[in-house]
């Protein structure tokens, strides 16, 4: 593999050498494709639209609870309140 550097000559910096030396780990041809990695394309996409319709439940499940406990809380808010209370002093007794 020659990297287009004159190294002979000296004007080459040590890490360019060292890069110039560099062999390919493995060559293109071993490297799998999609077809030949286990999972198609169809599989793949597939399980991620699983995983992503499960985020999707989940985060609607959530919202739902949320909202439930809004809803509650907003009931109690408006009940009015059955402690005893006390004669209004704008009204006389009889």
């Amino acid at each position: 593999m020659t990297s287009g550097l004159d190294v002979s000559a000296g004007l080459a910096s040590p890490a360019a050498l060292a890069l110039s030396k560099l062999k390919a780990v493995r060559p293109v041809e071993s490297i799998k494709g999609p077809r030949e990695s286990g999972m198609s394309p169809d599989k793949s996409r597939a399980k991620s639209e699983d995983l992503r319709r499960g985020r999707l439940a989940a985060s609607l499940r959530e919202n739902l609870k949320r909202r439930k406990a809004q809803s509650r809380a907003r009931e109690v808010e408006a009940q009015p309140s059955n402690g005893p209370t006390a004669p209004s002093s704008s009204e006389p007794e009889r």
